[in-house]
């Protein structure tokens, strides 16, 4: 069986002298749930849910031709891990996830009767965010929507934690295109951006960092970039004479 692919900062740690044996990542064990007591009733009220940063274990071996060699390899791999805030991707069979992360231990140990290996466990700390993403974009597309009031599903994003998607709208024409409005029906959230749109212009609604441009430069908007669920129905309504608009989702497939 082929071995788990690990990089970090770019970095294989997967290698000829580096054997990583385990790798404890996956599992939701940092929920934080916020409840209220009523009174003196039994249980409480839900209030909030967040997710604390995510511990990251990985235990393994490293060797060296000789003592000295061990002691050099060892002395690379702890600068290599303790650069912070670095890419941590992890080999899955349908392709690599991300954390982002920083070395918080990494303790290793020498048996006495070792003289060319020592074995090693390494803990990060994922915080920004706490869950694996996808390395690569996926997209979610609706062609040439040329009526008044659009209505969409988003059932299909990728994942298992909501993304946070750019909302990327392409005039390909416009006849007095004045306003557009995006609605998650789904979350309740809406946007509206008015102005004067035309032909060839790109409007990004980035919902991962609030904010809204057209072909790169910051407009303004009512409302907040709307979140969304796994699975989301929406709708835009444009105001114009004609339009023809292509609408997609691009985003980052997160995971628990």
């Amino acid at each position: 069986m082929a071995r788990t692919g690990v990089k970090f900062d770019d970095t294989s740690i997967q290698t000829s002298t580096i054997l990583v044996r385990d790798i404890e990542h996956e599992g939701i064990t940092n929920k934080e749930i916020n409840s209220q007591r009523l009174g003196n009733r039994e249980g409480g009220k839900l209030v909030d849910i967040q997710y604390a940063p995510r511990i990251i274990r990985i235990t393994g071996t490293i060797f060296g031709t000789n003592r000295a060699d061990l002691e050099t390899n060892i002395d690379n791999f702890l600068e290599l891990i303790n650069r912070k805030e670095k890419k941590l991707d992890i080999e899955y069979l349908s392709g690599w996830r991300r954390y982002t992360v920083t070395l918080a231990r990494a303790p290793y140990i020498r048996p006495f009767y070792a003289i060319n290996f020592a074995e090693f466990e390494i803990e990060f700390i994922a915080s920004n965010p706490p869950f694996g993403s996808a390395l690569d974009t996926s997209t979610v597309e609706f062609l040439n929507k040329t009526i008044g009031t659009f209505e969409g599903t988003t059932g299909i994003f990728t994942g298992t934690y909501p993304p946070n998607p750019k909302i990327q709208m392409t005039i390909n024409s416009a006849t007095s295109l004045s306003k557009i409005v995006f609605t998650n029906l789904t979350t309740g959230a809406e946007i509206t951006v008015e102005r004067d749109f035309t032909a060839g212009e790109v409007l990004i609604i980035d919902t991962h960092d609030y904010t809204v441009t057209v072909d790169g430069s910051a407009v303004d908007f009512e409302g907040i970039p709307p979140d969304f669920e796994l699975s989301n129905d929406f709708k835009v309504v444009f105001t114009s004479t004609a339009h023809d608009v292509t609408i997609k989702l691009i985003y980052y497939p997160l995971y628990l």
